[in-house]
């Protein structure tokens, strides 16, 4: 509805979100360092589940807010031109 082209997370949003997808994971039990799971990556970072529930992610996602991103409106090539 905004014509556009490109829509790029902005770096600040990404890295409040991991933090947030971090902290959370920190409180469940296949984050625990005794843990040896195929969710955790080689660097120690849980990478497969998500932390949250699904009906809360849905809410947080479910509308764009547009602050978030660095957007990059569509070209108007063709705009006032007839058709051939």
């Amino acid at each position: 509805r905004d014509n556009l082209a490109t829509v790029e997370c902005r770096e600040a949003v990404h890295a409040a979100y991991t933090e947030r997808v971090d902290a959370a994971h920190e409180r469940m039990v296949w984050a625990h360092r005794g843990m040896s799971t195929y969710y955790r990556n080689p660097r120690g970072r849980i990478v497969v589940n998500s932390p949250f529930r699904n009906v809360d992610y849905f809410d947080w996602t479910r509308e764009a807010n547009l602050d978030d991103y660095l957007t990059q409106a569509r070209a108007a090539a063709g705009r006032g031109q007839s058709p051939e």
